[in-house]
């Protein structure tokens, strides 16, 4: 049966890589969170006090300034929009994580594209950084932004002076009259914000108690429940709210996956992160059926010798998830094709029904029900420019492990003769037994050693870890 608290580890496990550098939230950040929030996150993951400069010896400061190079000297000019989008928003990520930050989601709302299938039909968005006046490199930033992306013609730039600053705000008539942006200082706080009012509610949340998330009762039991506290990342989300973004199509969409997570009739919830010396703590709180529900996502034991000598003592961060996988894998599987349309459902059901097929291997029968709890999560070894979300995972397996690599390769090797001959992305086997997706450049790889299998961000990642756990690192 499929726990609710694997939804709850969804939403954690997301967070760790960032949180695993992380500080306790400040009081003052939860005050900037409107009440009619739909959802929202907070994270303290800043490396550096706000009044630092940028620093070149880390990586994502590293790649930024590349990145800004690049354009500098046109380099980037013939990319796709898409792709120099993706990279101006690599190269911003530092100025967000160098300070307590929270993105809060206002409203939502959705629209029928064709059957069952919907589109983002409006957004109103937040995200407020603490940077105690700290706005030059921000400001800089946003300039750079501003002549890559917009023209005399078709933008249009307003400001507005107010008490603590000026607000200004840019229109584009190449864009959905929704799209409205707005930046500026608000006292020790920068805000950037989507959709039209969505800075007076932010503002009027700084402003007055009752306007603020923080102020509601629920979510002060819960943040005492969850050791908010302690905690360097809290993410909350209102599912009741976004039942009501769309048609009833949607919400029946949002309610199927929240059946398939365990969690029907959730009404909303809230997670938190935090540290207990080297070990990563998370735990939630759920609301359905007016009553509130605690749950433990990581394991508050320490734990036992078989998996303390699985941890890298190079980790800076280790999580213990206990959570059985095939259930874990099967909840999200149902509920990823929950909220898809019927006809992308029929698509991927038929892929993987022909690949077992193809393949002889039943994917639940003949993998997951060999494997076992608990996951290890840890940052070993880091990835080269430190992006938040590229972690390893490992996962203990029971019975014969030969068979259970025979049998994963039997089903890669279908997947791999199934993919587009064509296609940039593809699927290959190592001699040392490693499978590895390749972009043009290597992706996310997976392995098999000392009755582990092992999945990180590159096949260098996995072959890292096996290596260390052959030779028997610890005593």
């Amino acid at each position: 049966m499929v726990l609710p608290r694997f939804a709850c580890g969804v939403v954690v496990v997301l967070a760790f890589a960032v949180a695993g550098d992380a500080r306790a939230i400040e009081d003052s950040l939860l005050r900037t969170a409107p009440a009619q929030s739909y959802v929202v996150y907070f994270l303290d993951a800043g490396p550096r006090g706000a009044a630092q400069p940028a620093d070149p010896s880390q990586p994502l400061e590293f790649a930024s300034f590349l990145i800004d190079r690049a354009h500098d000297f046109g380099l980037l000019s013939r990319l796709p929009d898409a792709t120099k989008t993706l990279l101006n928003v690599i190269a911003s990520l530092p100025l967000v994580l160098d300070h307590p930050h929270a993105v809060v989601l206002l409203d939502a709302q959705a629209e029928v594209r064709r059957g069952d299938s919907h589109r983002l039909g409006s957004l109103r968005l937040a995200l407020v950084m603490h940077t105690r006046q700290d706005n030059a490199r921000i400001e800089q930033r946003i300039q750079h932004l501003l002549k890559t992306y917009t023209n005399s013609e078709d933008s249009t730039l307003t400001s507005d002076a107010r008490e603590d600053g000026v607000i200004y705000t840019l229109k584009d008539r190449r864009v959905a009259d929704w799209i409205t942006l707005s930046w500026g200082r608000m006292g020790e706080y920068y805000v950037a914000t989507l959709g039209p009012h969505v800075l007076d509610s932010v503002a009027a949340a700084m402003r007055d108690s009752p306007a603020r998330l923080a102020e509601e009762e629920w979510f002060q039991r819960s943040w005492s429940d969850v050791d908010g506290a302690q905690a360097a990342f809290a993410a909350h989300v209102r599912f009741d709210r976004l039942r009501q973004a769309g048609d009833e199509g949607l919400a029946a969409k949002i309610d199927a996956a929240l059946r398939e997570a365990g969690w029907a009739g959730a009404q909303r919830a809230l997670w938190s992160i935090g540290h207990n010396e080297q070990a990563v703590r998370a735990r939630c709180v759920l609301q359905r059926a007016g009553r509130r529900e605690l749950q433990p996502i990581t394991s508050e034991a320490p734990p036992g010798e078989g998996v303390r000598r699985a941890i890298p003592d190079e980790a800076d961060w280790y999580a213990l998830l206990h959570m059985p996988p095939k259930d874990l894998v099967l909840a999200l599987s149902s509920g990823y094709l929950a909220v898809r349309s019927a006809h992308n459902r029929a698509r991927i059901s038929d892929y993987w029904r022909d690949v077992e097929a193809r393949s002889g291997v039943s994917i639940e029968r003949d993998l997951l029900v060999h494997l076992r709890q608990p996951w290890i999560i840890h940052n070993y070894p880091r990835h080269a420019l430190n992006l938040p979300y590229v972690w390893t995972r490992m996962i203990p397996i029971e019975g014969d492990v030969a068979a259970f690599r025979s049998t994963l390769d039997r089903l890669l090797v279908t997947v791999r003769d199934t993919m587009d001959a064509d296609s940039v992305t593809k699927l290959r086997r190592d001699d040392d037994g490693v499978w590895r997706l390749n972009f043009g450049l290597d992706g996310p790889a997976l392995g098999l050693a000392d009755r582990f299998l092992i999945i990180s961000f590159s096949p260098h990642a996995v072959r890292q870890n096996v290596a260390r756990l052959r030779a028997g690192s610890r005593p």
